[in-house]
Parts: structure tokens; C-alpha cells; sequence
């Protein structure tokens, strides 16, 4: 009888225990980053006021809203898991404990920054008022034109009846949203440059490394939406890259320091997903042109943090074949990211970066690799519900540990509707280096032409 009795006690004792350790893990798992399966979208009617930036435009924001069904400070106001954490809030590493909430907007990889000891910590976040991104009207009526007649193919995963515009704004699945994502690169302009972009490359105790300089040009031959193009939203006069069905063209030239001035690259995407990327570079030493593999788009550049695949946060090509891929909406959530400035406004001092943040709402994609020899296990992109790009990205290992992130800072012109980068922060936590790029942006550059993406043209403009 008595060995029952000390059973039955430890029999219960072994409950208790079992429920607390789960009321703990409950109690835990609800104070981490908040995933919703939907966000409560807005009734008809439904207003949020927000601060309105000089050159404001109320015609293009009305128009995009109006595709759209919502803005996103109206998402946050309806969703926001954090409402303790106001505008003008400033957050350090010596107050956000004083934040119980901002785990629910903060992912872990953006919250162990402000932990003691973090490497590469954030030193001051300044919270503002969400305010809406828009497109042009022009890309609200291409939008508005072709969307419903486009399909991806789930097993192909080729995109198809393409003209011009956002091709998935209410993506169902991952498939659709990495290609919203890939088609409303770079913001939909036709073009922009970085005359010049500066890699500053911070070592182990996050002290400056080294600085390369370089210009960089980038050209959408497909989708056009400003002037310049056929009756096909394509590249005019140029029937080969049409016939080709060439997406976009990046070209990257270095011009310090010397050891590595004349470098120059140019990587050709198609939209056909069985046909490689056209990766080439000029070695002026050699005075050679070499043609680079997929696994040469996995290397860093020139040391740094920056890799040819993760280019716009992510530039791998969307083909089943040439990089199998499963993409998975895990959900939508309001993140707290930089806010996209309404002119260059970003500081750099050291290896910080300070600009105003913002409450965004964000697709959770989660992009896992099935090839066995990629780098990178899984990504997971937080693409923004309104405006298509990533406001953040993580990168794991072929383990799934965390290795890199990446944080976006932009600006967004609110007269012209025109976006282009600032700056990027890319941290490598496994090998505790770090990349800043700072751009000198120049979007819808009138100077560019095709000659850009001529590798022996590039290299000359570094002379």
C-alpha cells in the first residue's frame, strides 16, 4: 500500500511538473514574434490618420490603395501586437527590456542585437508613424490591366502571360509571392545606378576592415512602365534581348581601391526558369573574360558579407530545375523595420546605421533550398504587404542555424513615387563579420544605355 501511495505522489508530482514545463512553454511561445494566419484587413470607410511627408501624393496613394483594399497603417492599427511601442519611442540596449512586447515585432534575429555582448548590436532605434508606400498610377493601371490573366505553374514554376505591372497582389501562396517579389524588383523602375555603392567591411570586433568602391547599373528589359518601351512594356530596339525573353541586366564595375579597379561583371537573367543566367567577368590583369557558374553565385564578393544570389536581399533565380526551392507563406505579421525615408537620410557612423523605424505588414515567406550543395538551407523573407520588398531577410546554413541577415534602408521619393536604396546592413553571425553598403543612388538614370552591359565598356569607365 504504501509503495502505491509513493507512487501515486510521484505519479502526480510528475503531472504537475509536465503541466507547468507546458504553461511555461505556452506562456513563452506566446511572447515571441507574432505570425498571424491573416491580418484583419479594413472595412469600406475604415481611416487611419498618418503623417504625410512634403510632395505628397494623394492622387498615386489613393489609386494603389484602392487596388489593394487597405494601406498599411491601417493594417497596423487593426493588427498591431506591440500598441505599447508608440511613435517617438526610442529603444537601446539599455531600455528594450522595458518592452515586453517588442519581441512580438521583433524576430530573434533582429532582438539578440540588443542583447549585452551582441555582435553588431543596434545602438538606437527611433520609433515613427507608419505611413503608406505607393507605386505610380501608371503601374496601378498595368496592374489593374494584366494581373488577372497571369498564372505560375506550380510544377515548372514558369510565370506566364506577363506584360508589365505587379503581377500577384494578393499573393495565395509562396510560388506567387516570390515572383511578386522577383517581378516588382527594384521597385518597378526601368533603371537606376549607384554611382557610387561602398562595401565597408567591419571585422570580428566590428572595426572598419576595408572600403571598395564600385558603380553599379542596373536595366528591367521586360515590364517597362516608364518611357522607352514597345508595345510589348518591352526594351525598344532591341529585338535580340526580346527574343531572348531577358528579364533584367545588373553590371558591376569596381573603381578602388587600386589592386582591384577595372573589375567588372554582368549577370543576365531570363524569365524562361530552364535557361541559365548569363554570369560573366572582366579580369583586367588577364585581360580575360571568364563565364561563372551557378556555384560562383554563392561566393562573397571581393570578401565582403554581399554574395551574387542575395543581390535586392535576393537575386536567385526562380527555376525548379536549376535551384529547386519549396516556397511557403508562413503567415503575415507586423514587423518594426527602417522606415523608407522620403530623401537619402541615413547615417553611418562606424559600423551603425541610424534612420527612423517604422510598424510594417509583412508576408512571412520561407524559402527552403532541396538542393543538397546550396549554401543556404533556408531564407526567410519578410516581404511587405504593400510595396513587395524585403524589409528583412535571414539566411540559415545547411544545419538551419541562423548565418546572415539582411536589413533594408530606403528612400521613397513622395512626389514621383520613385524608390531607391540607401544603405544595407548584412551581418554574418557564424563568422561575426559584417558588410555595410551605402549607395549613391540614382533611380531612372536618363544616361544609361545598353553599352553599360558591355564588360570591356565597363572596365573602361574605371580608368
Amino acid at each position: 500500500m504504501n509503495t502505491f501511495k509513493k507512487s501515486l505522489r510521484f505519479g502526480l508530482c510528475f503531472v504537475m511538473v509536465f503541466v507547468f514545463v507546458s504553461l511555461f512553454s505556452v506562456s513563452r511561445a506566446s511572447a515571441e514574434f507574432k505570425i498571424f494566419q491573416r491580418l484583419e484587413m479594413p472595412k469600406p470607410g475604415y481611416k487611419v490618420d498618418f503623417p504625410k511627408p512634403r510632395g505628397w501624393n494623394e492622387e498615386m496613394h489613393q489609386a494603389w490603395q484602392k487596388m489593394l483594399g487597405f494601406n498599411a497603417a491601417q493594417l497596423v492599427k487593426l493588427n498591431d501586437p506591440a500598441p505599447d511601442i508608440k511613435p517617438g519611442t526610442i529603444i537601446t540596449p539599455a531600455n528594450y527590456k522595458n518592452y515586453p512586447n517588442l519581441d512580438k515585432i521583433f524576430p530573434e534575429a533582429i532582438l539578440q542585437r540588443l542583447r549585452p555582448g551582441a555582435y553588431c548590436p543596434i545602438k538606437k532605434i527611433t520609433v515613427e508613424a507608419t505611413r503608406p508606400y505607393y507605386f505610380t498610377k501608371k503601374i496601378v493601371e498595368l496592374t489593374e490591366k494584366f494581373d488577372k490573366n497571369i498564372t505560375v505553374d506550380p510544377k515548372t514554376q514558369r510565370l506566364s502571360s506577363y506584360k508589365a505591372g505587379v503581377p500577384f497582389i494578393h499573393p495565395k501562396n509562396g510560388l506567387e509571392a516570390m515572383w511578386t517579389f522577383t517581378i516588382s524588383n527594384i521597385s518597378m523602375m526601368d533603371n537606376f545606378s549607384f554611382q557610387t555603392i561602398n562595401f565597408i567591411n567591419f571585422d570580428s570586433s566590428n572595426n572598419l576592415e576595408r572600403t571598395i568602391r564600385a558603380n553599379l547599373y542596373w536595366n528591367r528589359f521586360m515590364g517597362k512602365s516608364f518611357g522607352g518601351y514597345d508595345e510589348d512594356y518591352y526594351q525598344i530596339n532591341d529585338p535580340q534581348d526580346k527574343k531572348e525573353g531577358v528579364l533584367e541586366k545588373g553590371a558591376f564595375v569596381v573603381v578602388f581601391p587600386p589592386d582591384l579597379k577595372g573589375f567588372a561583371f554582368i549577370r543576365t537573367r531570363f524569365l524562361d526558369p530552364e535557361r541559365n543566367d548569363y554570369f560573366v567577368s572582366y579580369l583586367p590583369g588577364l585581360r580575360r573574360i571568364r563565364v561563372l557558374s551557378g556555384s560562383d553565385a554563392q561566393d562573397p564578393i571581393f570578401g565582403t558579407e554581399l554574395t551574387w544570389d542575395t543581390w535586392a536581399a535576393d537575386w536567385q533565380k526562380i527555376s525548379d530545375i536549376i535551384y529547386p526551392n519549396k516556397y511557403k507563406i508562413l503567415g503575415q505579421a507586423i514587423i518594426l523595420v527602417p522606415s523608407y525615408n522620403p530623401v537619402p537620410n541615413v547615417k553611418i557612423e562606424g559600423g551603425d546605421i541610424y534612420t527612423k523605424w517604422q510598424k510594417r505588414p509583412v508576408y512571412v515567406l520561407e524559402i527552403t533550398s532541396q538542393d543538397p550543395k546550396y549554401y543556404y538551407g533556408k531564407r526567410v523573407m519578410y516581404l511587405d504587404m504593400e510595396y513587395f520588398r524585403p524589409n528583412f531577410e535571414e539566411y540559415y546554413d545547411r544545419k538551419l542555424k541562423l548565418w546572415r541577415i539582411w536589413v533594408d534602408f530606403k528612400y521613397q521619393n513622395p512626389a514621383n513615387a520613385y524608390t531607391c536604396w540607401e544603405a544595407c546592413d548584412i551581418i554574418d553571425f557564424i563568422n561575426r563579420h559584417h558588410t555595410i553598403l551605402k549607395m549613391e543612388s540614382r533611380p531612372n538614370d536618363p544616361k544609361l544605355t545598353l553599352s553599360y552591359y558591355d564588360l570591356r565598356f565597363l572596365s573602361r569607365q574605371a580608368r
